[in-house]
């Protein structure tokens, strides 16, 4: 792993924890807009597409992620972090180009 990389991944982590950290006071038209960033940034078009329906979600206000937004906001600080480390940034930003590589030997086998 270059130093690009690693330094690309630390700043994935530090915008995704303080995006979290947020997140339970967040207003539902910019709980939209962070959606529709999620949908730009997201590398798989599966994650665009998660991402825009996460989007119409938020603007349909369903229950689900109303709920979710409030657990979120009762986790502490420690619990939240890591959560947002481990299931967001290494799941869905960084490990789609390990995913990808893995699909694309499994089709050439």
């Amino acid at each position: 792993m270059g130093m690009g990389n690693f330094i690309g991944n630390f700043v994935k982590r530090l915008t995704v924890k303080e995006i979290v950290k947020k997140l339970p006071n967040a207003s539902k038209e910019n709980l939209v807009a962070l959606a529709k960033i999620a949908e730009k940034i997201a590398s798989l078009p599966e994650d665009k597409e998660k991402a825009k329906i996460v989007g119409e979600m938020f603007q349909n206000d369903h229950p689900s992620l109303i709920y979710a937004k409030k657990i979120l906001g009762k986790l502490a600080p420690n619990c939240r972090d890591k959560f947002a480390v481990n299931l967001m940034v290494n799941h869905l930003l960084i490990n789609n180009g390990v995913r990808e590589k893995f699909r694309r030997k499994e089709i050439q086998c």
